[in-house]
């Protein structure tokens, strides 16, 4: 009986150490960064149409870094910015680092920002309330050195890998023009393509 009772035990620690492990089990992610500007129609159509949906149903799979720059260019060390579809843009472009910077650590609500301001209508203060983010520090941010600093990196990221297009979309940090390409217009393909077992 002492013996039975000790293998149902070894039978349950055993179980209970398998399930742990699963639980835990490592999750490979895609790391996407995309570079892409605040209101280039480019940009828009990729985020609302390719990475969001993707995201949505793959987004275990995924971690995005989001570089809003684009084609802008500094002006004396960040004096001014340049942007390609006008001031407005440059304000964007600063919005969204200043609240992608207090985001840090929380792709999900990264994401969920970034779709909600690329997306015609809503505001960018209601887009930083949806995902609780702190208007007033955003606001802080994109008025302070925070947020020319945060542009100035965004401006040295976008340079070191030089884009023709707008957005770019780097796939675990190599560019790959066949990558970017395919991007465009089936995104989730990519994602299936790299990890089997998420599609």
């Amino acid at each position: 009986m002492f013996k039975f009772n000790l293998y149902c035990i070894l039978i349950c620690i055993f179980q209970l150490i398998l399930s742990i492990e699963n639980q835990h089990q490592h999750i490979p992610q895609l790391q996407v960064t995309v570079y892409y500007e605040s209101l280039c129609p480019d940009s828009v159509q990729f985020i609302r149409n390719q990475l969001y949906p993707t995201w949505k149903e793959l987004g275990q799979y995924l971690q995005i870094n989001f570089i809003p720059f684009g084609k802008s260019s500094s002006v004396n060390g960040g004096q001014k910015f340049v942007c390609q579809h006008g001031e407005k843009e440059c304000v964007g472009n600063k919005l969204q680092s200043c609240t992608l910077n207090q985001l840090e650590g929380h792709n999900d609500l990264q994401v969920e920002f970034v779709h909600c301001f690329m997306t015609p209508g809503p505001k960018a203060k209601d887009c930083a309330s949806l995902v609780g983010a702190n208007w007033d520090a955003v606001k802080q941010c994109h008025n302070s050195n925070l947020g020319i600093e945060l542009q100035l990196e965004a401006e040295k990221l976008t340079n070191q890998i030089r884009p023709q297009f707008i957005p770019t979309v780097v796939i675990n940090g190599v560019f790959d023009q066949n990558h970017q390409d395919m991007a465009q217009y089936n995104f989730k393909g990519i994602v299936c393509n790299h990890i089997p077992g998420a599609c």
